[in-house]
């Protein structure tokens, strides 16, 4: 029988062995951990935060306050903060003890979003950021986001699969900052819910048809809003225009410099001067004809996916009028229903209502907008500050022939009555 001295030495040492086998195991099963291989969804990252605990029975340690105003948001799961609005910055903490924050915002259209996310100095190489589809947590988007960040401002612009919800996950791999914050700003398009139906793009013969109609496309109608934007410009000069009771506000025939008063946005394809179709002279405005791509594309060319090309003129004002209009030359080949001429008005610069066109227009027709029976706005006569656009819009597939073309603008107000309103479109 052993001894009380030798049975203590027996279980110190079972225990010591006990110990170092448990160690031997966690660093096993740590190593799988590490070298397993890696889904070709994920990130080439593998972000892997270790919570080491203290053995033993001793209370656990004091949670961090939260330091900012959007968490708890740790999970994309079941916490995300939000929605975030579009445009609009956030300001937030990677806080210690809380190495991942999560955002979400909503969107019904797949057009191209931008993140921008501004870092203090100590989360730079240390942070990384990812988008997914709310309803595929576990796979992010590709090319949209990275880590670990490398720049301070950092900045992508990512195309969407569907519309819907989506969550903006950023993690930090040790580092954190209670004091200095990041800035987070998502920008994204949103189209407002339908109210009452416009008319559709009015369509008039062309000065060389018959008395037959020339056969066009039926536009499909829509509300659509232009991407959060600043207003910039005085308000441009108005001219007298030879017919009777109608002033001149806006010219374009694009035989002249371009885009001279004209506002453009886009990403690398953007409206441009091109004389692939002429509705008359030897030049119109092609919707993806500009930009740092589109200049170098080649007539004929298919359009591209995600294109979202503004060109944008105001503000004007329509303070005295009594009556006006946009006229206009069209060509649209384009998907139907997905791909669309817009043409549109504003009294903010920042969202536009009015109808659209896809699909086959059959050759150029001349349309008109009246900006007196806006969807939404309603009658802009008296307005002091009204904007008008021309947009072209693609989803991430079917592309067509060339898309858009417009030609032939004249904005114009009526001082004197409506009775100019059913007048002739465009010359060409």
């Amino acid at each position: 029988m052993k001894s009380n001295s030798e049975r203590c030495r027996m279980l110190s040492y079972s225990g010591t062995c006990a110990l170092w086998l448990s160690l031997a195991l966690g660093l096993i099963i740590l190593m799988v951990v590490l070298t397993r291989p890696m889904h070709a969804d994920a990130p080439r990252r593998l972000w892997l935060p270790l919570i080491l605990r203290g053995w033993g029975t001793g209370a656990m340690p004091t949670p961090t306050p939260w330091c900012d105003s959007y968490e708890p948001n740790d999970d994309r799961r079941t916490n995300p903060w939000g929605p975030l609005q579009s445009g609009v910055p956030i300001q937030a903490k990677l806080c210690r003890g809380d190495p991942q924050d999560n955002y979400y915002f909503d969107t019904s259209t797949t057009n191209n979003i931008q993140i921008r996310l501004q870092l203090p100095g100590s989360l730079v190489n240390h942070t990384a950021l990812w988008l997914y589809p709310a309803n595929d947590l576990d796979h992010v988007l590709p090319n949209c986001g990275g880590g670990p960040l490398r720049e301070a401002d950092y900045r992508c612009e990512c195309s969407l699969p569907h519309a819907g919800r989506y969550v903006v996950s950023l993690y930090t791999d040790g580092p954190s900052d209670d004091v200095n914050p990041y800035a987070l700003q998502v920008t994204y398009q949103e189209a407002p819910t339908p109210t009452t139906p416009m008319p559709s793009l009015t369509v008039t013969p062309t000065s060389t048809a018959t008395s037959t109609p020339v056969a066009t496309a039926t536009p499909t109608l829509s509300e659509t809003e232009a991407p959060t934007r600043t207003p910039t410009g005085a308000s441009p000069t108005s001219t007298a225009t030879p017919s009777s009771g109608w002033v001149t506000i806006k010219e374009e025939n694009f035989e002249g410099s371009f885009p001279n008063a004209w506002r453009l946005e886009g990403f690398d394809y953007k409206w441009g001067k091109r004389d692939c179709r002429a509705a008359g002279g030897s030049f119109s405005g092609w919707a993806v004809g500009g930009g740092s791509r589109g200049q170098s594309l080649a007539c004929g060319s298919n359009y591209p996916d995600d294109v979202n090309s503004w060109m944008i003129y105001g503000p004007f004002s329509l303070a005295d009028a009594t009556a006006a209009e946009v006229l206009f030359s069209y060509w649209v080949y384009s998907e139907n229903d997905w791909d669309t001429l817009f043409v549109g008005a504003s009294t903010d610069g920042e969202w536009f209502y009015g109808p659209y066109a896809s699909g086959d227009s059959s050759g150029w027709q001349n349309g008109r907008f009246d900006l007196t029976n806006v969807d939404t706005l309603g009658n802009l006569v008296g307005r002091s500050q009204v904007w008008v656009a021309f947009a072209f819009e693609t989803d991430d597939s079917t592309n067509r022939q060339e898309g858009a073309f417009v030609d032939n603008i004249v904005l114009r107000k009526s001082a004197t009555g409506s009775a100019g309103l059913a007048g002739p479109g465009p010359e060409e």
